[in-house]
């Protein structure tokens, strides 16, 4: 109750801003909204000194953007440096380069839980409550997906497909080379996606099987199984 307790009233200050001009600027100040809920499971708070006090000045140059502001210290730390990983997995930064954050496990499973909370913002932002521009309940949805895969905008689709040995850099390598949507996956041909960085033959002919259960017309389901399977078969 309480993590709905603040979303509705970060979201009141949203509604009496009145139009957003630029969602973009927005995410950041949603995800340290989420972070700050009761519901977020978060990382442990900066461990040394200086950590506290980079993370303590980060959180005085940007506090004003916030829609929560946190009354303990050990609270605003917590958030921030929450913040500050998730703003960097939703870029897409290696998690090589977030090992000072956490582990790979434990910085997806945050990931998914503060997807979780910022989806239940949608919820909170819907009528009776709030009548917000069809744009922001999108916004919402797409922020959330990021925030669950850890990848660009453009790479959200290819992530939801699920396909096997498809983790979130090679999503973004093939939406960067174009391959955005199921559509466009379906229409791929086996050569051009071996071209993508990070694609081999067998990854190429895995994403072709992958996506044909997703095509609706069964005489064009059988047409695509058989050109791939005439490529396997070097035919």
């Amino acid at each position: 109750p309480y993590s709905a307790h603040i979303i509705f009233h970060a979201l009141e200050k949203i509604n009496e801003e009145g139009s957003i001009d630029d969602y973009n600027a927005l995410i950041e100040p949603i995800i340290h909204l989420a972070c700050c809920t009761p519901d977020a499971r978060l990382l442990y708070p900066p461990r040394y000194e200086q950590e506290k006090r980079e993370v303590f000045i980060y959180w005085e140059a940007n506090r004003d953007k916030y829609l929560f502001h946190p009354s303990e210290e050990e609270s605003i730390l917590k958030a921030t440096k929450t913040t500050q990983m998730l703003l960097r997995w939703i870029d897409g930064v290696p998690y090589s380069d977030l090992a000072g954050f956490a582990p790979q496990g434990i910085i997806k499973n945050i990931g998914e839980n503060i997807s979780w909370i910022i989806k239940s913002m949608k919820r909170i932002a819907e009528p009776p409550l709030f009548n917000f521009a069809e744009e922001f309940y999108e916004f919402l949805e797409r922020s959330s997906d990021r925030v669950k895969y850890g990848v660009h905008d453009n790479a959200v689709n290819t992530m939801k497909l699920n396909i096997p040995a498809i983790h979130r850099h090679r999503a973004m390598l093939l939406a960067d080379a174009g391959y955005t949507s199921l559509e466009s996956l379906i229409n791929a041909k086996i050569d051009d996606l071996e071209k993508v960085k990070g694609i081999d033959r067998k990854l190429a002919t895995t994403i072709k099987e992958h996506v044909e259960q997703f095509i609706e017309d069964k005489m064009e389901r059988k047409r695509q199984y058989f050109i791939r399977r005439a490529k396997e078969l070097g035919r």
